[in-house]
């Protein structure tokens, strides 16, 4: 005998929280993804774009992975 099972799905609200502060990041990853451990993280994009100039003009270095993180509430929606 086998049981039958009935899956719903769920929508989610998501939108980001506007009391926190968002935040920006970059690492100088030139020569891969850990020969440079130089890396810089603000609340603000212009220091992020000025640390990068900056680490180019004092080592050469060219290559970065840059980062952008928000906090984000999620609240239940609709059942499907």
């Amino acid at each position: 005998m086998s049981s039958r099972r009935t899956y719903r799905f769920r929508n989610y609200n998501i939108h980001a929280d506007s009391d926190s502060p968002k935040l920006y990041g970059a690492a100088c990853v030139t020569d891969g993804d850990s020969a440079c451990d130089a890396h810089k993280d603000s609340t603000e994009q212009a220091a992020i774009d000025r640390w990068i100039a900056e680490h180019v003009r004092d080592t050469g270095h060219q290559h970065f992975r840059r980062t952008f993180s928000e906090l984000v509430t999620a609240t239940p929606g609709e059942w499907q």
